[in-house]
């Protein structure tokens, strides 16, 4: 008998919790670079760069020197790292807009001022793009600690792109 009350007890525990008010999971995917777009300015510069490098692996090779040369390429950063950048994503979203399990596909791109534009939002859900777009939008994430991606320590526009999805947890 009283298994049957505990096994009544633990069934009836379980059809409340899911009947509980619909709450939502948030997954944040990794930020990809897609590109980096290069001014006319920025080409000629980069291609000056690579003719001097070759002059000067060549030099070194003729001479039988050891030498090193490297036009490095750095990447954008958000002051904090991404993992702040994504966590200003997720505190800022108004989950209570989000009606369904859905998923969004953000593109942007980080200037040379070192802020973020070209904001694109891909999503069959009307709601979630607009939420989104706010979000991105925001002073603290479009204006505010970024740093613009470097080439050989000049500035070149970087496209990045990452996705949202939003579960259901029921």
């Amino acid at each position: 008998m009283k298994n049957k009350q505990l096994l009544f007890l633990i069934l009836f525990t379980f059809i409340l919790i899911q009947c509980k008010s619909q709450n939502f999971g948030l997954s944040i995917s990794t930020i990809k670079k897609i590109e980096s777009i290069y001014t006319k300015d920025d080409e000629i510069y980069l291609t000056k760069l690579k003719t001097e490098s070759k002059k000067l692996a060549d030099s070194c090779e003729k001479n039988k020197l050891n030498c090193f040369f490297d036009p490095f390429e750095k990447a954008p950063t958000f002051a904090g790292g991404i993992n702040k950048f994504r966590e200003l994503v997720y505190k800022n979203i108004d989950q209570t807009k989000i009606k369904k399990s859905s998923k969004a596909r953000i593109k942007f791109s980080v200037e040379k001022n070192d802020k973020i534009a070209d904001i694109s939002v891909n999503s069959d859900d009307k709601d979630l793009r607009k939420e989104i777009f706010r979000v991105m939008n925001l002073d603290e994430i479009k204006n505010k600690y970024w740093q613009s991606g470097k080439i050989s320590n000049r500035k070149v526009l970087y496209l990045f792109e990452f996705e949202l999805e939003f579960n259901d947890k029921k």
